[in-house]
């Protein structure tokens, strides 16, 4: 060990040596050598004495000059004779030692340097011979071990598995014990001339020659994977199983290069198999969501199962293996049984996991069918609810209640569970297209209502916030109706009333609310809306005109609080302008009213309407006074009694002059309120009906409403609207029909329908269309042709 060390280190030196010296250096008289000279620390000096100090620097330099000489080589040691052999038994001995694990008399850094020397020596391939040799009977040795057990044949034996983790184990300690001792072969020799490149590999390819590739040891490899996958079998089926022996076993058959070829694929089929009865037996035991709360533990199980003993890669085969086997052969099993109940019962979570394993097999087609199936039906079922005539009233007050919660509810399933998928949008609005417009006019009606009830006084329990968000989900599901204009007939109506009658919550809201009109509806019907808004702001100036003039005029009466609006006949609903016999001090300010108003504005004409006129009144009953909240009508009404106690419904309508119809609601309705008293019991009114003033009247309030006769709408005004509605639709099919003509000039019957029906904003009946053909036909705007009776021409 000195000699080969001393050998090393003179080898070393002459190699530093020989790049010193010239090529004709090989004599061994000494070569003078001129070194650089040192460098000086710098010196101040004075600017006079500069060329003083630079000559006395050269004399300096000249003084320094050293030489260097190169002494003789030393005599190389010569090593003796039995060195090598020496040196190879010695490591020889040391891997036996490794091998019996038993300590050796060498120390680790003496084999070391031994083997340093040997390959200095270029003795590489005669260590590797050996080391190879001694290495192959070793493991030879331990695998016929196992060969000679007869037990280990056997299937229910589970000893095999144990011997293996041991038979790896030593193998690694052992190898890694060996490449220490032969580093510096294992860098130089076996990287360089070697197939193996390293000792731990050529340790692995012994393994495998004698467990795979040996007759004898052929069941080693059947009997592994058998085992192995009894073991993954077990801990499925919740059996603890020692995974640190798996994992072993796994590490050694990777190394061994038949994980992939052969234990990965023993081990997918096996999974298929399993999950596969798994999946026929659990999909009739448990509900849907419970099973698909068990796909997603099994997914989970096997994703800790790879990260614990199992290659990563292999956890996409066995993922695959249990969403084919348990997802894709029971699709449409899934969705026929839990899909409906669990929409209905709003399961983000459960629906979050049949999306993604849906997604997963590629089986999202059959799920869009479902949704649109389930949207559509239970749409329909929302919307017909109301044409039972029993639970009709009822049931259309709460229709558009539950559509803003099925559209709510439909919009968390597709944002929180279905990753917010187009495709599934496009499905909502396909679907509720469909159901929305089956009960023509009506849910556009509804619709209109409840937006009038969320912008009225009696919604003020909302906040401002929520009122907003409220109309926007209505407006969302207004999108979905074709009879836009049944909508704008009966907003328009509601409006009209909530301005005039003071009941509107916010005028932000209402202003909000024509500007969503605006974007769904368009420019027309919007501008039509705000210019009510503006005839009630004129009116407003124009009352604070006239009352100056009342004050400059010095008219008797004037006290009255009186205002007036003067609404615009186009952009209002009609209204019934029957005259009425009001009460003298009313009628003498509607006269200066009229003279004040024609003086300022010439040209117009006012036209009264008393139906939607209140006001209020000072009553004196005997427990108290109140003041009464009136319409018009039940102002005039109330106003005769100042006369007598009892009259009679004849006597009541020759005086005030309001129709039969009216007049019948008023009285009933301050029957209803406990003012006025019929003699007769029920809710009829016959002409020779009498009332009379409650004396013993009362009420806990001082200012009591009475006037809500004028706020609810009832069923004529619903006809009479429904029949303006129907007018202006046959106005608009009139036009397009002649439209279409002017620009075609001839067409068949149904080439023209067809047109029509294209073109209308709303669902149009074809008889409807056909109706209005032939009043064009008479009015001359459109002709048949004389030989064929389907072909009509435009008429210029």
């Amino acid at each position: 060990s000195r000699t080969s060390l001393d050998v090393s280190s003179q080898c070393s030196k002459k190699r530093k040596l020989s790049a010193i010296l010239s090529p004709d250096s090989e004599h061994d008289q000494g070569v003078e050598h001129q070194p650089l000279p040192k460098r000086r620390k710098m010196q101040r000096v004075s600017s006079g004495n500069k060329a003083s100090s630079a000559a006395s620097r050269r004399n300096s330099k000249k003084k320094q000059v050293k030489k260097m000489v190169i002494k003789k080589f030393r005599v190389q040691p010569k090593l003796s004779q039995t060195f090598e052999k020496d040196t190879v038994d010695k490591l020889m001995g040391a891997i036996r030692d490794i091998h019996a694990k038993r300590g050796g008399e060498c120390s680790f850094e003496e084999l070391y340097r031994s083997c340093q020397s040997l390959c200095t020596l270029n003795k590489g391939k005669l260590i590797y011979d050996k080391l190879y040799d001694l290495c192959d009977k070793h493991i030879e040795a331990m695998i016929g071990s196992l060969h000679g057990d007869e037990a280990l044949h056997e299937d229910d034996n589970n000893n095999l598995l144990p011997r293996l983790q041991d038979i790896w184990m030593n193998h690694r300690s052992e190898m890694h014990a060996i490449r220490q001792v032969f580093l510096m072969l294992d860098r130089t020799y076996v990287r360089q001339e070697t197939e193996c490149k390293s000792l731990w590999k050529m340790g692995i390819v012994l393994l495998k020659k004698h467990i795979l590739q040996t007759d004898k040891n052929s069941f080693i490899e059947v009997k592994l994977i058998f085992h192995i996958l009894r073991l993954i079998e077990l801990e499925r089926n919740g059996e603890e199983i020692d995974k640190v022996l798996v994992k072993n076993i796994i590490i050694m058959i990777a190394h061994l290069n038949i994980y992939k070829s052969k234990f990965e694929k023993e081990l997918v089929a096996n999974t298929n198999e399993y999950y596969l009865n798994e999946g026929n037996t659990l999909i009739q035991q448990l509900t849907i969501p419970d099973y698909l709360n068990q796909v997603m533990k099994r997914l989970d199980d096997e994703h800790k199962r790879c990260i614990q003993y199992l290659d990563h890669k292999t956890q996409r085969h066995l993922s695959i293996a249990i969403e084919q086997q348990m997802i894709h052969n029971h699709v449409d099993k899934i969705l026929e049984k839990g899909f409906n109940a669990m929409c209905d019962q709003l399961l983000i979570n459960d629906l979050r996991h049949l999306y993604a394993l849906f997604k997963s097999v590629n089986a999202l087609a059959p799920l869009k069918e479902y949704f649109y199936e389930y949207s559509k039906q239970r749409g329909l079922h929302i919307v017909n609810a109301g044409i039972d005539t029993q639970t009709q009233s009822k049931q259309d007050k709460e229709m558009v209640v539950k559509l803003l919660k099925f559209k709510q509810s439909l919009d968390s399933i597709i944002s929180q569970s279905f990753q917010r998928h187009g495709d599934f949008r496009k499905i909502i609005r396909k679907s509720w297209e469909y159901f929305i417009n089956q009960r023509e006019n009506k849910p556009a009606e509804l619709m209109a209502k409840f937006v009038d009830f969320q912008l009225q006084t009696g919604a003020r329990g909302t906040s401002e916030q929520e009122l907003e968000e409220t109309l926007d989900r209505v407006m969302d599901i207004f999108r979905f109706v074709n009879g836009k204009d049944v909508f704008q007939a009966f907003y328009k109506k509601d409006l009209a009333k909530r301005l005039l009658l003071n009941t509107s919550a916010s005028e932000d809201a209402e202003k909000n609310m024509i500007n969503r009109i605006r974007k769904e509806c368009g420019q027309t019907v919007a501008s039509n809306l705000e210019n009510m808004f503006k005839d009630v702001d004129i009116s407003q100036d124009l009352n604070e005109k006239f009352r100056l003039h009342l004050e400059k005029q010095e008219h008797v009466g004037n006290h009255i609080d009186f205002k007036i609006q003067v609404l615009t006949s186009g952009c209002w609903p009609t209204y019934n302008t029957d005259v009425i016999d009001l009460p003298p001090v009313i009628a003498d300010h509607l006269q200066l009213f009229s003279s004040f108003y024609v003086r300022i504005n010439s040209g117009r004409k006012l036209s009264w309407t008393s139906s939607l006129s209140h006001c209020v009144m000072a009553a004196n009953f005997p427990k108290g006074r109140k003041e009464l909240v009136l319409s018009a009508f039940q102002a005039c009404v109330l106003l005769l009694f100042n006369q007598t106690n009892k009259m009679k419904f004849k006597a009541i309508h020759s005086l005030t002059k309001i129709s039969k119809s009216e007049l019948r609601k008023t009285m009933l309705s301050l029957v209803k309120a406990n003012i006025l008293l019929k003699k007769t019991k029920g809710m009829e009114c016959s002409d020779d009906e009498e009332f009379k003033l409650n004396a013993k009247y009362e009420n806990r309030l001082r200012r009591v409403k009475v006037n809500q006769i004028q706020i609810i709408e009832t069923k004529q005004e619903v006809v009479k609207t429904s029949q303006k509605i129907y007018q202006d639709r046959q106005y608009q099919i009139d036009a397009c029909v002649v439209r279409v003509m002017k620009a075609r000039k001839q067409l068949l019957h149904q080439q023209l329908m067809a047109e029509c029906l294209k073109q209308l904003k709303f669902d149009a009946q074809p008889r409807q269309i056909k109706k209005r053909i032939e009043v064009l036909i008479e009015n001359e705007y459109l002709e048949r042709d004389a030989k064929n009776n389907t072909l009509y021409h435009y008429k210029a």
